[in-house]
């Protein structure tokens, strides 16, 4: 007899994922039952033998390390004391508050990038004038050469047939998420420098209440495409946070 977790759903973060019909043998998983699911799976050579594994989504890898990262910053906020008189946080509470914060905000934005890239199809071609002549960036170009605000303003927005999302609250978040993520890793003196109270420096937006939660910003963008599509990827429809 059949348990539960015979059909149990596999990780929310695997790339492809099938819910066989008849009974099944699938390379490098065997022979599926109908009602079991089968994944897909990559083998690589690995010191004298090999090794096999399912195909992550690289999109739902980044937004799990982003929501890691954010619940590790958002504990060490709660240590944060509030008085009056100045608190002066120890370096190993705020440096490791940095530390997580960061990778947040940049894993988030990697996320975003990577589920702009994986959504434009092979054979889709982008025209830009230039020079009073117009180049045609087919997928690979637009993937390399493309910011990733054309991307999501302008690119897929042709490929999911919807208006832009520029405009919209999705938008001017993402914008916000952007401009912390570029200030973090293109970080400049502006940026960095921070004597005595600051508004502008990165240290100064990165301490905030509440704790920037860049997950939610990632995720508002992608909802913004995938609500009026029926068939979603799998990490999506089974998204856990």
């Amino acid at each position: 007899m059949e348990s539960d977790e015979d059909h149990k759903a596999p990780d929310w973060r695997c790339h492809t994922v099938v819910r066989v019909a008849a009974t099944t043998t699938v390379p490098g998983l065997g022979t599926l039952r109908a009602g079991e699911f089968g994944k897909a799976v990559g083998t690589v050579d690995y010191q004298s033998g090999h090794i096999a594994f399912t195909i992550p989504s690289a999109t739902s890898l980044f937004l799990n390390l982003s929501q890691k990262h954010y619940e590790e910053a958002h504990t060490i906020a709660q240590s944060f004391s509030v008085a009056p008189s100045l608190e002066t946080l120890d370096d190993d509470i705020s440096f490791a508050y940095f530390e997580s914060i960061m990778a947040s905000v940049i894993f988030a934005y990697t996320a975003l990038e990577l589920f702009a890239n994986e959504e434009i199809p092979d054979e889709f071609s982008h025209p830009i004038e230039k020079n009073k002549c117009t180049e045609v960036y087919g997928k690979t170009q637009i993937e390399r050469f493309l910011s990733l605000g054309v991307k999501l303003g302008d690119i897929l927005p042709v490929v999911f047939d919807l208006a832009s999302p520029k405009g919209t609250k999705a938008w001017e978040d993402y914008l916000t998420l952007e401009s912390l993520r570029h200030s973090i890793i293109h970080m400049k003196q502006v940026d960095r420098e921070h004597v005595s109270y600051s508004s502008q420096s990165v240290w100064s937006r990165l301490i905030d209440d509440p704790v920037p939660y860049s997950v939610a910003t990632a995720k508002s963008m992608i909802d913004y495409f995938y609500d009026s599509r029926s068939l979603k990827p799998h990490w999506y429809e089974n998204f856990p946070f």
